[in-house]
Formats: structure tokens, sequence, C-alpha cells
């Protein structure tokens, strides 16, 4: 257990490696969608290549992915600590046929849009949509 409010994405950017590998494994065994977001900002701000030069709206981006992602895995029965093979491409696949939301669109999400959202362990081919583990 950690005594790090879950709120300071700031306090868990100075966690070590151990604490935020454990406070990722409690959100993802819940599915604390605000926690993950938090752990996902912490990592990039402090373990990515660009680390605290992270454009705001790539972890917009990544926010958004995992607020997306998390509430989806959870309904179809996804264990985010041990994916399934396939759940990845499943995840791609709901994309491609969900119904655009926003902006006055109609039909489905863009080829474009379906592969900015960032799936661990899956690559989107933005030309045909198409995901490869």
């Amino acid at each position: 257990m950690t005594l790090v409010r879950p709120s300071d994405t700031l306090a868990l950017v100075n966690l070590t490696d151990q604490a935020l590998r454990v406070r990722a494994v409690e959100a993802a065994s819940t599915y604390d969608v605000e926690a993950l977001v938090q752990v996902t900002q912490a990592y990039m701000t402090s373990g990515s290549r660009k680390g605290a030069r992270t454009s705001p709206k790539t972890l917009a981006a990544y926010s958004l992915a995992v607020r997306d992602f998390i509430p989806w895995a959870q309904n179809h029965g996804v264990q985010l600590l041990r994916p399934g093979r396939r759940d990845g491409g499943r995840y791609v696949a709901q994309l491609q046929t969900r119904p655009s939301q926003g902006r006055g669109k109609t039909g489905t999400l863009s080829v474009s849009t379906v592969a900015q959202r960032p799936v661990p362990g899956l690559t989107v081919s933005r030309r045909h949509g198409s995901a490869t583990p």
C-alpha cells in the first residue's frame, strides 16, 4: 500500500518503479479508470522519451484512450493484467464499427481516428485500419 493520494499525478511521478507498478496493478485489477489515467500520465511524464516535455495534447489523447478502453475491457471480460491474444483486435474492430460521436459527423470512426487510439501491444495500420500484434 502506498501513502500517495491517487489523485496526485505529480506525486506518482516521484514514486519508485516498484511502487508505481503496485499502484498500476491495483488500478488494473479493479478497472479504476482515473487511477490508470494518472499512472499513464506519470509514466509518460517521467519514463517516456520526451519526459516532462510530452505535449499536453499527447497526454490528453492517451487519457481519452484509457477512458475509452478500460470500460470496454471491463464490459467484454478482458483481464487488463493478462489480456487475451485477440483482445486488442476485438477492441480495434469495435472502434472501426462504432458510430462517430461529435462535431456533426455521421458514420463510423475514420481510419486515422482508430489509428490514433493507443492499444497496448498492438499496432494499427493507418492505411488499412488493420491491427497487428
